[in-house]
């Protein structure tokens, strides 16, 4: 499996069409990316800094009737749209997404103040298990939850006051005492003081999200077109181009990554 705890992206992963076997190559991918290796049916994918790899071989893989996918974030209009939000499957898969915003992003939180990090990352759990499960496709995407955020932020607080979360997590509950969210919600409102308290792990929330909320990230965002669940169904060569990008962004390659991760699992199984 593919393995980024160190922060180290190898520049080519061969992954077999079975999806059983997938590998990180050598120093540099340019030295591998042979003729004789193009011809074979599997799939490749290409960490491509500064999109000259893909320069060099977008027409050799062409002419070796492979797919070509590109994840640009240095110019998102230039490659494919991803949606993390479009691989979230269940509990566990959620989970994994909340870690890696978490990881990866700076937030209001004080070093050391592990309460204040857990609540935040009880609610995002929540909101996005809500998010997958009653938001229709099209809303399911980082710029949702930010947008659901905003509506724990009360103007003119005065004690005692509730949000408009508050109030969407009471009505479901009426519902389903038991709904996944709802249990989450309520973790998270167990380790607050109070609605006050709550506005600051969401505005902390917030300024985690924001590199994601840009016209360029929207847009990254809108949809999925590298279907990383389909990559082996087809001879395919993705190319990951992240160049200038800023670090909000470049989250995003190890967390495909791990979505690549689980989805050739799940093919296996």
């Amino acid at each position: 499996m593919i393995n980024h705890t160190n922060g180290l992206i190898p520049p080519l992963i061969i992954v077999c069409r079975d999806g059983d076997y997938v590998c990180g190559v050598g120093n540099n991918a340019q030295w591998w990316l042979t003729p004789a290796v193009m011809r074979s049916s599997n799939a490749f994918i290409i960490y491509d800094p500064d999109g000259s790899s893909l320069d060099t071989f977008a027409l050799s893989f062409s002419d070796n009737d492979y797919v070509l996918k590109i994840l640009n974030l240095s110019d998102v209009g230039r490659g494919m749209r991803y949606n993390p939000f479009k691989y979230v499957k269940d509990e566990r898969s959620i989970t994994k997404l909340v870690d890696a915003l978490m990881s990866g992003t700076k937030g209001l939180c004080e070093p050391g103040d592990m309460d204040f990090f857990i609540s935040e990352t009880m609610l995002l759990n929540a909101l996005i298990s809500y998010i997958h499960r009653e938001a229709p496709t099209y809303e399911q995407n980082i710029q949702m939850l930010t947008k659901v955020l905003e509506h724990m932020i009360i103007e003119d607080y005065q004690e005692g006051d509730i949000s408009a979360v508050d109030v969407l997590f009471e009505d479901i509950e009426a519902k389903d005492p038991w709904h996944p969210s709802v249990l989450r919600y309520n973790e998270f409102k167990e380790s607050v003081d109070d609605s006050e308290h709550a506005m600051r792990i969401a505005e902390s929330c917030i300024v985690r999200l924001a590199p994601f909320n840009t016209p360029q990230m929207e847009w990254l965002m809108s949809g999925d077109d590298l279907r990383l669940d389909n990559l082996t169904a087809h001879k395919t060569a993705l190319f990951v181009v992240d160049g200038d990008a800023d670090e909000g962004s470049k989250l995003l390659i190890p967390l495909m990554y791990s979505q690549l991760n689980d989805a050739l699992y799940q093919k296996r199984t």
